[in-house]
């Protein structure tokens, strides 16, 4: 190899090994920052004692952070006769994170990988393990003034579920409102902030509302749990209950309903299937216009049917099996 070459070898590998460096040096110092925001956050929010983040990491390229071995300590939810705990959430990953000065955060875009938990029944002295992955976004738009949500739920031998939220004339005011309430250390319906945030929250306009439930599981695990109460079968169990569900559906009349009672015959018949509902406000009214008109009806004396009728005639209702 001449001189010039080597010379351009050893040049090219300088570069490489500086830019390695430069990159990984970089890549450090941002780890750092998103630590320190992270924990800044947990002590705000006095979680510091209940969440503990095993490692940081990011990713320059993809603009994404990640949160792996989050431990939740004390994450127990319980009552007499079931018991679920929530020990470990293997990864969460900050896809997109957008701050605006005057309203907060304006753009999140969650995913949360391997969430394990465990529900153990106390009659039976026996419990199950379960893993599911959660995805979540939220947008808000303050010129258009819209807010979207949407959370996404699956979970292997279990159930998917997902909810999406949208909503319009949401003024900026709420959340700004909404800070300075959690700087305040005693509230109270008499606060002058709450009644803003009130007036504010019921202008409001629910535009959609779509919710969508997908078995995977969850149904023969209530079944096997009803027979080993009734010390039945379950095939026997499982019969029974179509059985009963095929009466109730003989008997209903509206199509939405129906529907429902429909999709519920299928996934116990065949451990597995979904049904998904959505809502619209087809008359674009405010949370007001809708209170003020199912109040107005029920001084009138409206029973719980007629209340539904009135619903129905700004709310549309779907309802489809998936």
């Amino acid at each position: 190899m001449s001189r010039k070459n080597l010379v351009l070898v050893i040049t090219a590998l300088l570069v490489t090994i500086g830019t390695i460096f430069g990159y990984q040096t970089f890549k450090s110092r941002k780890i750092a920052e998103v630590k320190e925001k992270v924990e800044n956050y947990l002590e705000e929010n006095n979680l510091k004692d209940s969440v503990e983040i095993g490692e940081y990491d990011i990713n320059l390229f993809k603009k994404e952070v990640y949160l792996k071995d989050v431990k939740i300590k004390n994450s127990v939810i319980e009552d007499n006769n079931l018991r679920i705990e929530f020990p470990l959430i293997k990864e969460i990953v900050i896809k997109q994170f957008e701050d605006d000065k005057e309203v907060g955060p304006v753009k999140l875009s969650l995913e949360l990988r391997g969430i394990d938990f465990r529900l153990f029944f106390k009659k039976f002295g026996e419990g199950k393990i379960y893993s599911i992955n959660a995805f979540l976004d939220s947008s808000y738009d303050k010129e258009k003034r819209k807010l979207t949500e949407s959370i996404l739920l699956q979970g292997e031998g279990f159930l998917d579920f997902s909810w999406k939220w949208e909503t319009e004339n949401v003024d900026k005011e709420i959340f700004k409102i909404a800070k300075n309430l959690e700087t305040l250390e005693t509230i109270s319906s008499s606060t002058p902030e709450v009644n803003l945030l009130i007036s504010k929250v019921l202008q409001i306009k629910p535009s959609l509302a779509k919710i969508s439930f997908y078995d995977r599981g969850i149904f023969n695990l209530i079944i096997e749990l009803i027979a080993k109460e009734k010390k039945m079968d379950v095939d026997e169990v499982r019969k029974e209950l179509i059985k009963e569900i095929k009466m109730a559906s003989n008997e209903v009349k509206d199509g939405n309903l129906k529907t429902l009672i429909v999709a519920l015959e299928d996934i116990l018949a065949k451990g597995r299937g979904g049904v998904e509902i959505t809502i619209s406000n087809v008359k674009n009214y405010s949370l007001q216009d809708m209170i003020s008109i199912l109040i107005g009806a029920a001084l009138k004396g409206a029973p719980p049917e007629k209340l539904v009728k009135e619903a129905e005639k700004f709310l549309k209702v779907e309802i489809r099996q998936i």
